[in-house]
């Protein structure tokens, strides 16, 4: 049978026409399939508005399916979690072959893995991998100068350098709505697929939406990190916080006092803390409210066993105008406690410095009573006046733990008050029986006990010295004595008399004088100074610096 007579109705003989390539897929040599059999222009209309109809009907239902996807990975609990499922749905649901996600560092030169596709298809978990950022077309999308990028027939790597094929693939930004953050990259390295302008764009929507949910993930794990790190930090400090409004209603409790407490809604702050029906007494809110400054207070917690807390209110105000206030409770049990064993401590002490000072001034008084008994038993003048120079000097440390063992406050003693007591026992008139006037100028002047002995020393020999020497051959004599703090803190002490002065070119620091050598000595330890001056007498100024 010859091949002609093979031919029947059914199998037409086949033309130069019919040999071409079909419509759709036109020669790259001259197109003739669409140069054959011309279909009317109607026609050709009909079936173009025919395709765009069907293409935009496909492309809605992809946009709406990308609407669920978002939908759909919003509820993803983790940030990791989310990146997994975003690779699996882009490729499962938009029909790509491969996809992956990478993150820029903060530098921008740095790509930081998340999750992508291997070679073969499969998820690959890339987390804790990173590089450089060594392709030109990311540098760009990341600059923010593109959102899209899509590449023909290019050479595919994974992303660290290594080549794995060729085909379409395209690249788009995740945005968190300022910068980019990250790429989205999808390939059709297996079907070779050509990527078309609608999977380009529903990839650059679905890049945007996921760019947005990273960033919330990200957002939303670093606020209940930081919410974490503050609950441990207050529950290790124990201290609370609460929120409450004008009229006392919490409106906010730390979840430690929800665990001690229970729920507050629906609660005043004192009946839920104290149990009580009425504001507490020491409540700091109203005076909060008021001055719209921050106020501090104590309260004792009955349903703790008496835990005490120190209470800073703050007054703050709402963004309707509503007045608030946030409490921070600090538990200051420990502290409190520290404080009162102090002061037992300090109360313990404080009675038996008083009883050292009360024996020391005893024994004082015991010395100037034998010497008192000694100089009752000699009649020669030098020896009573040497007697009572060593009797006036025990007798004024003697004066000082008297006035230490009454004193409320052991650190200090009123210098002012020590100078009155003092000066009764001088005598009162002078070597050659000329009365003595003693003027007090004294301002209230705190001293610490270990300036206030050697000052008392020091008072002692000065006024003893012009008492016994100023005055001879006179008929009566004056000294004044003046105590003064400055406005530098320090303190002035000066003892002037109107007697006959002292002798010309007198150096109390090289002269013979029992008493002023004691008065340099004693100022050359405390760091002080002294000044004469011997117009119209003598005055003696002691200078002692500040803080001393």
């Amino acid at each position: 049978m010859s091949h002609r007579q093979l031919r029947t109705p059914s199998s037409p003989r086949k033309t130069k026409a019919s040999r071409l390539k079909p419509a759709g897929r036109p020669s790259r040599q001259t197109g003739a399939a669409f140069q054959q059999r011309k279909p009317p222009q109607i026609e050709t209309v009909k079936q173009t508005r025919a395709s765009k109809s069907g293409s935009a009907s496909a492309y809605t239902d992809r946009l709406a399916l990308l609407l669920s996807t978002v939908n759909e990975l919003s509820k993803c609990k983790s940030l990791d979690g989310l990146c997994r499922r975003a690779v699996t749905l882009i490729r499962s649901r938009f029909h790509f072959d491969r996809a992956g996600i990478v993150f820029f560092s903060a530098d921008g030169r740095t790509l930081l893995g998340s999750y992508g596709t291997d070679e073969k298809g499969r998820l690959r978990d890339e987390r804790g991998r990173s590089g450089p950022v060594l392709d030109a077309h990311a540098a760009e999308v990341r600059k923010g100068r593109v959102r899209l990028k899509v590449f023909r027939n290019d050479i595919l790597t994974d992303g660290w350098g290594k080549t794995v094929g060729r085909s379409d693939h395209a690249m788009a930004a995740l945005w968190d709505g300022r910068a980019v953050i990250g790429l989205l990259s999808a390939d059709q390295l297996f079907t070779k697929r050509r990527i078309t302008a609608d999977d380009a764009r529903i990839l650059e929507l679905f890049a945007a939406s996921l760019g947005h949910l990273i960033t919330f993930k990200r957002t939303e794990i670093e606020l209940a990190e930081t919410k974490n790190r503050l609950e441990y930090i207050l529950g290790a400090t124990r201290t609370n916080v609460d929120i409450i409004d004008e009229a006392f209603n919490l409106q906010y409790v730390d979840p430690e006092w929800v665990r001690r407490y229970g729920p507050p809604a629906g609660r005043k702050c004192y009946a839920y803390f104290m149990g009580r029906d009425a504001m507490c007494p020491n409540c700091g809110i109203p005076e909060a409210l008021k001055t719209r400054r921050i106020t501090v207070s104590e309260e004792v917690l009955p349903r703790e066993k008496n835990r005490v807390i120190e209470v800073h209110t703050i007054p703050y105000r709402e963004p309707d105008g509503r007045w608030m206030v946030a409490e921070f409770n600090i538990d200051v049990t420990e502290r409190k406690r520290a404080e009162d064993r102090m002061r037992t401590s300090m109360k313990e002490k404080e009675i038996l410095l008083k009883e050292i000072h009360h024996r020391v001034k005893n024994n004082l008084q015991m010395i100037v009573s034998l010497l008192n008994l000694q100089a009752g038993k000699n009649s020669d003048p030098k020896i009573l006046d040497t007697i009572d120079v060593i009797r006036r000097r025990v007798y004024s440390m003697a004066v000082l733990h008297e006035k230490l063992y009454g004193s409320p406050d052991l650190s200090g003693i009123r210098f002012d008050e020590y100078i009155r007591s003092l000066v009764n026992d001088l005598p009162s008139c002078g070597q050659d029986g000329a009365p003595v006037r003693l003027s007090l100028r004294l301002e209230p002047v705190v001293l610490n006990f270990g300036l206030a002995v050697p000052c008392g020393l020091i008072l002692n020999e000065a006024v003893t010295n012009a008492v016994k020497h100023a005055f001879a051959g006179r008929a009566e004599g004056r000294i004044e004595i003046t105590l003064r703090k400055a406005r530098d803190g320090s303190v002035r002490l000066s003892v002037a008399d109107d007697g006959v002065g002292l002798p010309p070119g007198f150096d109390p620091a090289v002269s013979d004088s029992l008493g002023f050598k004691i008065i340099v000595i004693l100022l050359e330890q405390l760091g002080g100074g002294l000044k004469m001056d011997t117009r119209n007498g003598t005055r003696l100024t002691i200078h002692l610096p500040a803080g001393e």
